[in-house]
């Protein structure tokens, strides 16, 4: 009996819709990026957590690269990006642990947290500062998301299937942000150098 073996691409991506759907919320949130960005309540090296933590589940191979390189380069130690990446942050600050682990439930729970680690999270930190984490999620989570649509691209063209995909969008992500993702894997690598790899 004749076998056909597909090997399957089951990262989250984006089709047209839901990448308009993610820009839409963006552009509400505007005023609050700007505020993030503005008045910086979140350090960078916070913020490079935050987004590593998010890479992590999502494995945007791309951003992993990218955001371990940005993540050293902003100060952040070799044992705490290995220990981030590995989704346990023991080596964290504990002022900051409340927000990775929201940041790692918000990507395990397809961008829909719960009420319960919402409420934790305002409690914890404050609703200004609670605002700015979520940027940086909603930003990092848009970039994984189309970085894993680039890859799916390259992984169509390689024989596999792609669940949930968009054939349309995933070449229309390649031709736009493909040469972006690829440059900044390579930034990222050329920071990390032998450090550790992935």
């Amino acid at each position: 009996m004749f076998m056909v073996n597909f090997k399957t691409f089951n990262k989250k991506s984006y089709t047209l819709r839901l990448f308009l759907k993610d820009i839409k919320q963006l552009i509400r949130n505007m005023p609050h990026m700007k505020s993030a960005f503005v008045y910086e309540r979140i350090s960078k090296q916070f913020a490079e957590r935050i987004m590593l933590a998010v890479t992590a589940v999502n494995d945007c191979e791309y951003c992993i690269y990218g955001h371990s390189g940005s993540s050293l380069k902003s100060g952040v130690d070799d044992e705490e990006v290995i220990s981030i990446m590995n989704l346990e942050y023991n080596k964290s600050s504990l002022d900051e642990i409340v927000a990775l682990n929201f940041a790692k439930h918000y990507a395990e729970a397809n961008s829909a947290p719960t009420k319960k680690a919402y409420e934790e999270l305002v409690n914890y930190y404050g609703s200004e500062k609670v605002n700015d984490i979520l940027i940086f999620i909603q930003i990092v989570s848009l970039g994984n998301f189309l970085g894993n649509t680039v890859e799916a691209f390259e992984a169509r063209r390689n024989g596999f299937v792609i669940e949930n995909g968009s054939n349309f969008f995933e070449t229309l992500a390649y031709l736009v942000s493909g040469r972006y993702y690829k440059q900044m894997k390579n930034t990222g690598r050329k920071i990390i150098g032998n450090r550790f790899h992935f």
